[in-house]
């Protein structure tokens, strides 16, 4: 199992790799579809989607054109099998608006092959204040 301090840096350069993804633009996004399996779900506010086609085609379907995350708090904690749980809260900018909205995401991270980690479980949820 891995120590707290290897969880952390797991979950570090994953949000790092995810949400560089997302500042890129829409273009880049099919970029995400290596981190999501069959077995994969995803939470985007209200709407849940299940299987790495499905998420695919509902990140495609966004009324967005490019994320740019900010974080505030990052925790990450291991689970059993080698597994690890990324929670963040932060500020996301939507497209070139100016004002940023609070946001918190979850991530239950699942190592692959070759020291590699998918997304077993994905949950976004803006918070409007």
């Amino acid at each position: 199992m891995a120590s707290q301090e290897q969880c952390e840096q797991i979950g570090k350069a994953f949000l790092q790799h995810y949400y560089n993804v997302w500042s890129q633009g829409k273009q880049a996004w099919a970029q995400l579809a290596t981190l999501y399996q069959g077995a994969s779900k995803m939470q985007y506010e209200n709407t849940k989607v299940e299987g790495q086609q499905a998420i695919m085609q509902h990140i495609g379907n966004l009324k967005v054109n490019k994320m740019q995350h900010h974080i505030d708090t990052l925790d990450c904690q291991q689970s059993g099998c080698n597994t690890v749980f990324v929670f963040v809260t932060g500020k996301v900018k939507i497209d070139d608006g100016q004002n940023a909205v609070q946001f918190t995401q979850f991530f239950h991270l699942i190592p692959g092959d070759n020291g590699s980690f998918w997304l077993h479980n994905d949950i976004f949820r803006m918070i409007y204040s």
